[in-house]
């Protein structure tokens, strides 16, 4: 007798005890309406392994647990999550046509900046890449939910259906008073040597080892003993225009963020990407004008826009760029960014050109390698995923990973706090500092820090 609170499912029970014989000993995907709630009452859960990706106006998810995973290193770890996901979202997806209970598998994951980690290091829950097809996914697009589930072809109905229940009663919780702290951990020398390391590089451009070197600054903070990494997602707020929130927790350890940079999305033949480069802190004297007629930011922008354009290339007969870049006004600064397209083999997977383009000029510098040199050798901290890519995509190879930017690691009640500036010939360190200063801002907002 399914349990008192389940009865309304009746139906549903009937139709997933169907479901369950007809695909009797063999993997699927469930798919059951949901109401469109709030998708951070799931993630701030108990589950040891959740994920969060929020492209406002466009899709929601929401994984929790792991039905599947695929973990890489080195570099060929894009070619090997492809590799072992594939396959797996493959036999799932042919698994669907239950009739309304039939489901569409997805996989959410991220890539560390680089390819490797060193050893004992706070990012080693994560890894290098790190990819699931979650247990149960929460699904808003086009103004309708839905929960899915991988069923392993052998479950409980009844089972499935309390998973279910309680899902909803999660969903339907009412909101509550969230109040973050934390305080700064290390000492103000930090910026100090942050000069020093922007003047070493603006040296090394002079003598040509490199055009741009990206640099970033890690600032640690402790949480206070009531808050939690949800409360820290639920605290960055909706996204500035054309930002991601999102959010990935393995085990005690969460990355959060939100980003203003898409990586690429890919839909059918159908490429788009971004590059995002040149920057203004809005300090009550830069204005958009200052922007776009800054030799310094349109040199950045074009170190980026250029290196997009050769990457697509190799994929695409047809890459179209935006005349001119336009400005990206978020809260405490502005971007360039120019928008690229490019047509693509259907059967071309997102994978395939996100290892084209990471790491691009705007986290990374110019050339790759020596900027990248230049980074491990003094940047002074691992980036793990911050400046890495995180997304998801489906069966069909489609769907979108953007750039982890204005992001936080926390892990326990420790959080370290990442932002970067580019560095070339005419940066000048002063305007560097502030800008990452500015960058800083959200994810401080966020924990609730005053420095």
């Amino acid at each position: 007798m399914i349990a008192p609170a389940l009865r309304l499912h009746g139906e549903l029970e009937l139709e997933l005890e169907r479901v369950l014989a007809a695909r009797r000993g063999h993997a699927f995907v469930l798919e059951i309406p949901a109401p469109v709630g709030v998708g951070l009452q799931l993630f701030d859960g108990p589950e040891l392994e959740a994920a969060y990706f929020e492209a406002p106006g466009e899709i929601l998810l929401v994984g929790l647990g792991v039905a599947r995973q695929a973990t890489a290193s080195g570099p060929k770890r894009f070619e090997a999550v492809r590799r072992e996901l594939e396959p797996e979202l493959a036999k799932l997806a042919s698994a669907c046509g239950l009739g309304s209970l039939s489901g569409r598998p997805l996989a959410l994951g991220g890539f560390a900046f680089e390819d490797a980690l060193p050893a004992e290091d706070p990012w080693q829950p994560f890894g290098a890449a790190r990819v699931v097809v979650p247990r149960w996914l929460y699904r808003v697009e086009n103004r309708s939910a839905s929960l899915c589930r991988v069923v392993e072809g052998d479950e409980d109905a009844q089972m499935i259906l309390l998973e279910y229940e309680q899902l909803l009663q999660r969903l339907r919780r009412p909101g509550r008073a969230i109040r973050v702290s934390a305080r700064r951990l290390e000492a103000e020398e930090v910026s100090s040597g942050l000069e020093e390391k922007i003047e070493r590089a603006r040296g090394l451009i002079r003598d040509r080892v490199f055009e741009k070197v990206v640099l970033a600054q890690q600032r640690r903070y402790e949480l206070d003993a009531h808050s939690s990494a949800g409360d820290v997602l639920a605290n960055l707020g909706a996204p500035d225009d054309g930002a991601v929130r999102f959010g990935f927790r393995v085990g005690t350890s969460t990355f959060v963020g939100s980003t203003p940079e898409r990586l690429v999305a890919k839909r059918g033949a159908t490429v788009e990407t971004e590059a995002v480069a040149g920057s203004v802190v809005w300090d009550g004297v830069a204005t958009e004008q200052h922007l776009l007629h800054s030799r310094k930011d349109l040199d950045e922008q074009s170190f980026v826009s250029r290196f997009i354009q050769e990457a697509l290339e190799g994929v695409s007969t047809k890459v179209v760029a935006s005349e001119s870049p336009h400005i990206r006004r978020l809260a405490h600064v502005g971007h360039l960014v120019t928008r690229l397209e490019a047509e693509v083999d259907p059967q071309l997977h997102i994978l395939d050109v996100a290892r084209r383009l990471h790491p691009t000029p705007a986290v990374a510098g110019t050339p790759t390698g020596p900027a990248v040199e230049f980074i491990r050798a003094h940047e002074g901290f691992t980036r793990g995923w911050y400046a890495g890519a995180v997304g998801w995509f489906d069966a069909a190879g489609d769907g979108e990973f953007r750039v982890a930017l204005r992001s936080g690691l926390i892990a326990g009640r420790s959080v370290g706090v990442f932002a970067g500036a580019g560095i070339v010939r005419d940066s000048e360190p002063a305007k560097e500092l502030r800008e990452i200063d500015s960058k800083h801002k959200n994810m401080k907002s966020a924990i609730g820090a005053e420095s």
